[in-house]
């Protein structure tokens, strides 16, 4: 049995001393394709702040 579609996700941290870094942390990317082929069905992108990383959990849970 094949799978149809993959969904894969991978981050990154960004360089040191840039203007992203000082706002956000990681490069996160997410892929969905198709497995047969290889061909990219949808892809996107996102800059995760540092306040995502679980440490400031306090000021998370009280926003909600």
């Amino acid at each position: 049995m094949t799978v149809p579609k993959v969904f894969l996700s991978g981050y990154a941290k960004l360089p040191d001393n840039t203007t992203a870094q000082k706002l956000y942390n990681h490069l996160v990317l997410v892929v969905t394709a198709e497995s047969s082929t290889g061909t990219i069905l949808d892809a996107d992108c996102t800059m995760a702040p540092s306040w995502g990383d679980g440490s400031s959990g306090s000021f998370w849970w009280a926003t909600r």
